[in-house]
């Protein structure tokens, strides 16, 4: 049994692991040679921190919210009705997971996905992309393909819709730090909803 549980963690966290270096790893090494005289952390958009994001993050969290539930609860009921599988993988990992999986799960979930994923999306890709067909464009491409690698139907509008929002922080502030801050309270809103419905 306790090799089981070892089995179990150990597939969690190269899974996870191996997602989340996947989306990181290589942009943050050509960031990192691309301009050396810069400062890492300014280059992945770590800058400007000032406390009012947080306001300003609960109040976005507030208003998408409720339109992103009811959203995937009817794109829920609509793809059970055509027989289309609406589960992601981390949920799937999720429910097969053991108290230990759980909890490195949500850490992933609240703490390093926001962080990876903003810097991933928001800050390489999306400045990436801008240089070629800006900033309206690359905003949706951007937010398509972040809904789409989170690999669930469900998820593709609701995310799309948190994207954008993400963006508009993102680029009001300058910063990186509250669309980590709101993505990481949208999971944790989702996680615990998650755990209030299966238990």
């Amino acid at each position: 049994v306790e090799t089981n549980k070892i089995a179990s963690v150990s597939r969690i966290l190269v899974s996870l692991g191996l997602t989340q270096a996947m989306f990181i790893l290589a942009p943050v090494l050509v960031l990192t040679f691309q301009h050396k005289k810069d400062n890492i952390l300014k280059k992945l958009g770590f800058l400007n921190w000032e406390f009012r994001y947080t306001r300003e993050v609960i109040n976005w969290e507030m208003v998408i919210i409720v339109p992103i539930l009811i959203i995937s609860y009817i794109l829920y009921i609509l793809f059970n009705k055509l027989g289309i599988k609406t589960s992601s993988n981390s949920l799937e990992l999720l429910r097969q997971s053991g108290i230990v999986g759980k909890i490195i799960i949500v850490f992933f979930a609240i703490i390093v996905a926001p962080i990876i994923e903003e810097i991933t999306f928001r800050r390489i890709l999306f400045v990436f992309v801008r240089k070629y067909i800006g900033d309206f464009h690359s905003v949706i491409i951007v937010s398509f393909v972040f809904a789409l690698m989170h690999g669930s139907v469900l998820q593709i509008i609701p995310l799309c819709i948190l994207s954008l929002v993400l963006f508009h922080l993102y680029l009001k502030n300058n910063s990186i730090f509250p669309a980590i801050l709101l993505h990481s309270m949208n999971n944790l809103i989702m996680v615990v909803i998650y755990f209030s419905i299966k238990y």
